[in-house]
């Protein structure tokens, strides 16, 4: 199982655990059908932008309910909330251009970090102590290393 889950994306196992925990034990990932029900879904879910949530909602409830005629309509609308809830946030333009800037940002900061550009002054080495022991404490403490 541990192979297999490595050949799904971050966001792709998100879903199949949802759906997983969601349905329990109405269905089993050793049966080849199950496991092909849980990957539709995940790909039905995973491949919507962010306005066409509910038009996979839709045609993932048609699905469950022709696939597992014996589930419980309120277990198919709680799996389908948690799936619908997930996706609006991971694709939420506003939360995308955020996390976009954020990257951005760390990548600018790493950049820098690697230059060895001094947070502290800008100057052009990496930090040294001349930061963190005032100048006068680090004149005597050189003097005294000399005595």
């Amino acid at each position: 199982m541990e192979e297999e889950q490595s050949l799904y994306t971050e966001e792709e196992q998100e879903l199949r655990d949802i759906i997983t925990k969601n349905l329990g034990t109405s269905i089993d990932l050793n049966d080849s059908n199950d496991r092909g029900l849980v990957d539709y879904l995940v790909e039905v879910y995973n491949g919507t932008e962010f306005g066409d949530v509910e038009e996979a909602r839709e045609g993932a409830e048609s699905f469950l309910k022709a696939s597992l005629p014996n589930l419980k309509q309120i277990k198919i609308e709680n799996l389908l909330d948690e799936l619908t809830d997930y996706v609006k946030e991971q694709k939420d333009p506003e939360k995308l251009a955020q996390k976009a800037e954020e990257e951005h940002e760390l990548e600018r900061l790493e950049s820098l970090e690697r230059d060895g550009t001094c947070k502290l002054c800008g100057g052009c080495q990496k930090i040294t102590i001349h930061h963190t022991i005032p100048k006068l404490v680090l004149k005597r403490l050189r003097n005294k290393v000399k005595d």
